[in-house]
């Protein structure tokens, strides 16, 4: 009689934490698909807002390149070149932004190809070479050989970012760009 009462007993118990189990595995597959909505809901907005920012940003850097063409007094030069450098910023952080979105939903195809980093250092170092002489700084991308298999757009903005924040919070001395295998 024991023994029958204590196998119900363990028989209620079990059925009682499989429903518990169930309902809880129910909760974590209502709690996912709430959460993969979410971040569907995120990446159409940030999709969105990045593609509806780019049109009045476009139409800022031809304002901003009509103005540099137009002025005449040399004191404003400087403030129409941090304009120019805002402008461009802004919209280096828009492509990363449309960049990520189009990642974030599969819309975006990462096309490797072998790359030469010496020459991906090289090309971007000239091209923020003015603004660290502006700034005083020095800038090195000693040769270092390696070729990489990857998506050079999207390695060259990566690059370009870190050595932006790079520019941004540095304030004396320079910075060295070095790649190994």
């Amino acid at each position: 009689n024991d023994v029958l009462t204590d196998a119900l007993a363990t028989r209620h118990r079990n059925a009682d934490l499989i429903g518990e189990l169930k309902s809880r595995t129910r909760a974590a597959l209502d709690a996912r698909a709430a959460a993969e909505d979410a971040n569907r809901g995120k990446s159409q907005l940030l999709a969105a807002a990045s593609h509806d920012l780019r049109q009045p940003a476009a139409a800022l850097s031809l304002i901003v390149n009509l103005l540099r063409q137009r002025i005449t007094d040399p004191s404003l030069s400087p403030m129409v070149r941090g304009l120019e450098r805002s402008v461009h910023a802004m919209n280096d952080l828009l492509g990363q932004l449309l960049d990520l979105s189009r990642l974030d939903t599969g819309r975006i195809v990462v096309e490797p190809q072998p790359v030469d980093i010496d020459a991906l250092l090289g090309d971007l170092l000239r091209e923020v070479a003015p603004q660290a002489v502006e700034r005083g700084l020095w800038l090195r991308a000693p040769r270092c050989g390696v070729s990489l298999d990857c998506d050079p757009i999207l390695v060259g903005r990566m690059l370009r970012n870190l050595v932006d924040n790079a520019l941004r919070h540095t304030s004396e001395g320079g910075i060295t760009l070095s790649a190994q295998t």
